[in-house]
């Protein structure tokens, strides 16, 4: 324990830290002129894991889809384009950045780009529309799938037996949370899913189907794992 709140005390360091840099960084662009007709932007590209759900891989991260890993920063700053203090409650993701950036600079986006813009809600402070905000794949452990809606947080793992990095992480196929009620992640609903997680998980398989092509290299062997096969079965759209 005293070795935990040590490394989590460093860390707590590191934030204090990259606080004071970023914070210089913005009084000299304010001293020379440049903040007030710049866009900022400060997010993470990724949380840490200190001994939240993994205890072998902490203090770490690229080993699971969980919220100490995904739930990061996003601020905005644009003097007289982006009202200063607004908060939005509605989760948004990092692929959304790009898209905003450009329409903030009136610049044309490309049409392969994925993500939406964020720009009526970077200017009027109004919440976006709600949709799914979608995590793949770690670098440890097996491939993992999440999505979030609202409150509800699915996470697929089609193939845990198939490990990344040949770190062997045990993970369940099909977790399903209520991030309201459990924002820590601690109980697994699966097994009597909340209103509205069967579609969610129904439409985060069809996804899965789509993109992760080791899927087709196992159905031809047949080992998709059984266990996986009923919870989808028990919710009602495999056969």
């Amino acid at each position: 324990p005293e070795e935990r709140q040590l490394i989590s005390d460093r860390y707590d360091g590191d934030v204090a830290e990259a606080d004071r840099v970023m914070g210089g960084m913005l009084e000299s662009l304010r001293a020379e002129g440049i903040l007030d007709r710049a866009v900022v932007v400060i997010l993470s590209d990724h949380g840490e894991d200190l001994w939240d759900h993994d205890s072998a891989r902490s203090p770490g991260h690229g080993h699971s889809v969980y919220q100490e890993l995904l739930h990061v920063p996003l601020m905005f700053l644009a003097p007289g384009r982006v009202p200063p203090g607004k908060r939005i409650r509605t989760g948004v993701s990092l692929v959304d950045v790009a898209p905003t950036l450009l329409d903030l600079a009136g610049v044309p986006r490309d049409s392969a780009m994925t993500g939406r813009s964020l720009l009526t809600t970077v200017t009027t402070g109004e919440e976006p529309e709600e949709i799914p905000i979608l995590a793949e794949s770690v670098e440890y452990g097996p491939d993992r799938f999440a999505s979030i809606v609202g409150p509800l947080k699915i996470i697929l793992t089609p193939l845990p037996q198939r490990f990344n990095s040949g770190v062997a992480i045990r993970v369940a196929p099909l977790e399903i949370f209520d991030l309201s009620a459990d924002p820590a992640e601690t109980r697994n609903l699966a097994a009597a899913p909340p209103p509205g997680a069967s579609r969610l998980t129904e439409d985060l398989w069809k996804h899965v189907e789509t993109v992760f092509k080791p899927l087709d290299e196992e159905r031809g062997r047949k080992e998709i794992p059984q266990k996986l096969l009923d919870q989808l079965r028990s919710l009602g759209y495999v056969q």
